[in-house]
């Protein structure tokens, strides 16, 4: 999501390139060939939470290489969503933890707000912008946003429409799942 609220740019969620969940998933659509540099020129991005089609370590590598300052910020979930940020090799300096329910100032006009989910706190994510009186609420995969307790007057509320997303087909490592295994045969010769 790239919103451009008058002189600012935010972005929510890049995932421009590379697969998702150990390569289960694929962008349907190529992104426009001036992702990067679109996504370089945002004011600040905002991530979610830390499954691979909302933190997207390819698209950030790239980004790293050209503007690794640029303003990140998550919410302080208790499981963090750069957990693994350091083995990615992803060189970013200016990650924001914030927490939750307090207004985060951008500029006069320009305000956002991270809230927790209620089903999932501990690392779901959601957020509100506020652009000059204006409200969007981006609940992305939020089961039950802020606990259910939401802002009144929102103009624009963006939300999934397909809840319960996996990384189909499962992938597993370790344990019982990658062991070889024996199969006895039911059939008579």
């Amino acid at each position: 999501m790239d919103l451009k609220l008058g002189d600012k740019r935010m972005v929510f969620d890049p995932w421009l390139t590379g697969p998702a969940f150990a390569r289960g998933w694929w962008l349907l659509h190529e992104p426009p060939s001036d992702w990067l540099e679109r996504l370089c020129q945002a004011d600040l991005i905002y991530i979610s939470h830390m499954h691979s089609d909302h933190l997207s370590y390819p698209t950030l590598k790239k980004l790293a290489g050209r503007r690794p300052d640029i303003p990140i910020y998550v919410g302080k979930t208790e499981r963090p969503v750069f957990w693994n940020l350091n083995q990615s090799g992803v060189q970013l300096t200016n990650i924001n933890v914030v927490p939750f329910g307090i207004w985060q100032q951008v500029d006069k006009n320009l305000r956002f707000m991270i809230l927790m989910d209620g089903v999932h706190p501990e690392m779901d994510t959601c957020i509100i912008v506020e652009y000059k009186g204006h409200k969007i609420l981006n609940t992305v995969d939020c089961t039950r946003p802020n606990g259910g307790r939401l802002p009144m007057k929102v103009d624009l509320m963006m939300s999934d429409f397909a809840g319960g997303a996996s990384g189909f087909p499962m992938t597993f490592s370790g344990g019982k799942f990658t062991g070889n295994t024996l199969f006895q045969s039911d059939t008579r010769e």
